[in-house]
């Protein structure tokens, strides 16, 4: 793969996004198949050969019909002679294979004529890496043809595979749009309000707004710093393509953003066409924003909010709205020609960080507001030098920004010889006797803290990890809260050490030989720790 960047523009709106991309002629099925093993993961990328996969469908939900469990969607690579009936110039083989379960079956017409669809479809996009789409296409009308397949003599003459003689044969000026990754034309996304899908998602709202748990939900968000904002914020999106979040860590930019403009959007009678992506720097963020928003819409994960992150993906094609994921998956959807034409809004999260993934992006998101007028793009960071960006998307008069107020905690910071001191730390698992317990100032106080600090070189020390988190425990008393622990580039399996060492830490095996209130400080201590002990990227 070649990454083409252009350093002059010889017109305002610069080159398209298509141009930033191009690909080499060789080896272009390995190279989307690899990308794919990353989006899908292996709970639904299964490879069979290095030209034979399979990818598990996630089916909607069909009133008054069952799908069988698992859907398969099987994938073969043409193979031909000549390079002009080579993928991506030939479309693949599909081929359609189920779990079935009792009455869930499919009949062969009606996977005859998913088969037949879905290549009809795939045959719209020759000359250009097609699978990531056609997956996405058969999963969002899986259901619609299910429920009508037509005439089985319609059904049998169809299109069946690549090798079909219905399938329009390749020609040098489709050869010459893939090199230039030329845009295919998708249909535009029909902004006309009222519809029955959006009437129906707003009924689904006043209701679901109505419940207790919702009210409880709501009455914690209003207590948010950006819930204050919320009407500036709508109204910065509906009035701009691009709009500057900045928000002070724990103002709720992050979780309250993506809804108000959801709600907004289902309030104006448009909610069956918003598609809203939001991009986070790790994956872990993606996660947490995906299952906190969930909660405060009274929602599962993978319902009307979703995530996708490398290697695991949860969402519904009909039934999400927001999707959170990596900006690495993306930049990936980008590379395999996927135009982003179905998406409204484009919330891009800690924009300051300028990695090479985020910066590249937002050139992209540059050339695409140019193509797409209706596109919304909102950059969110805590610290934001928000003029840069601000000049780059046009300056002030095509640029709103949003500034929202935070709220501070007192913090106090203890240094490495004072931990050693208060934990009763000396070097090894077990601890030190403290000479007094108010004793703060421990600089020059006692000539073991020095060597002790020496013996612990540049490695993690687990066990003063553990004996910190013990001290914290019994400093917090009966009081609600939470440990969280920032480990730099490890796994989970030392996360899990720090816990065990927490629980035998100077106590042996637990059962033995201790009081039950030992065993209880140990226990209170570990269920503090379990579900914060997470690695820092």
């Amino acid at each position: 793969m070649q990454i083409l960047v252009y350093g002059y523009q010889k017109t305002p709106r610069g080159a398209k996004e298509e141009s930033l991309i191009s690909f080499s002629d060789t080896d272009l099925w390995s190279e989307e198949i690899g990308t794919l093993e990353a989006i899908w993961g292996p709970e639904r990328y299964t490879q069979i050969t290095p030209t034979h996969f399979k990818v598990l469908l996630s089916n909607p939900p069909i009133q008054g019909s069952k799908l069988p469990k698992k859907i398969f969607l099987e994938i073969r690579k043409p193979t031909s002679a000549t390079w002009e009936l080579e993928y991506p110039q030939t479309i693949p083989t599909l081929t359609l294979s189920t779990e079935e379960d009792g009455d869930s079956k499919l009949s062969a017409q009606v996977k005859l004529s998913i088969i037949k669809q879905t290549a009809k479809h795939a045959s719209t996009l020759l000359g250009e890496q097609m699978i990531f789409t056609v997956v996405d296409w058969l999963e969002g009308n899986i259901a619609r043809i299910v429920e009508s397949p037509g005439r089985l003599r319609d059904v049998t003459s169809g299109v069946t595979g690549s090798n079909e003689d219905d399938v329009s044969p390749p020609n040098k000026a489709k050869a010459k749009a893939f090199r230039h990754r030329s845009s295919r034309n998708a249909r535009p996304i029909d902004w006309t309000p009222g519809k029955e899908p959006s009437m129906l998602l707003l009924a689904g709202k006043k209701a679901k707004y109505s419940l207790p748990d919702m009210q409880n939900m709501l009455q914690a968000r209003m207590r948010l710093p950006a819930w204050d904002m919320k009407e500036d914020i709508i109204g910065a999106v509906n009035d701009c393509q691009v709009t500057i979040i900045s928000g002070e860590t724990g103002s709720g930019k992050s979780t309250q953003a993506v809804q108000f403009i959801l709600d907004d959007m289902i309030d104006q009678h448009l909610g069956h066409i918003t598609n809203i992506i939001c991009t986070q720097p790790r994956r872990i963020s993606a996660l947490g924003l995906a299952d906190r928003v969930s909660d405060e819409r009274c929602s599962r994960v993978g319902q009307e909010i979703g995530y996708a992150i490398r290697g695991e993906s949860k969402k519904n094609p009909s039934t999400t709205r927001i999707t959170f994921v990596t900006t690495g998956v993306l930049l990936r959807r980008l590379q395999m020609g996927d135009t982003l034409d179905e998406v409204t809004h484009i919330f891009v999260d800690e924009v300051h960080e300028r990695s090479l993934d985020t910066d590249f992006l937002l050139i992209l998101l540059k050339r695409k507001l140019a193509l797409r007028k209706d596109l919304r793009v909102v950059l969110m960071s805590a610290t934001l030098d928000a003029k840069i960006f601000s000049d780059y998307f046009g300056g002030e008069e095509k640029v709103r920004r949003v500034e929202i107020k935070g709220r501070t905690f007192p913090v106090e910071d203890y240094y490495l010889d004072q931990v050693i001191v208060k934990t009763g730390f000396n070097g090894g698992g077990r601890l030190m006797p403290v000479k007094t317990p108010d004793h703060e100032d421990v600089q020059g106080a006692d000539p073991r803290v020095a060597s002790i600090i020496a013996s612990l070189g540049d490695r993690i020390n687990y066990n003063l990890i553990a004996a910190t988190v013990g001290t914290i425990d019994e400093m917090l008393g009966s009081s609600d809260g939470g440990i969280l622990i920032f480990l730099p580039g490890i796994s989970i399996t030392p996360s899990h050490s720090i816990l065990l060492l927490i629980r035998y830490r100077d106590y042996g095996d637990p059962t033995m030989h201790r009081s039950y209130q030992d065993l209880t400080k140990w226990n209170r201590a570990l269920s503090r720790t379990a579900a914060s002990c997470i690695p820092h990227p």
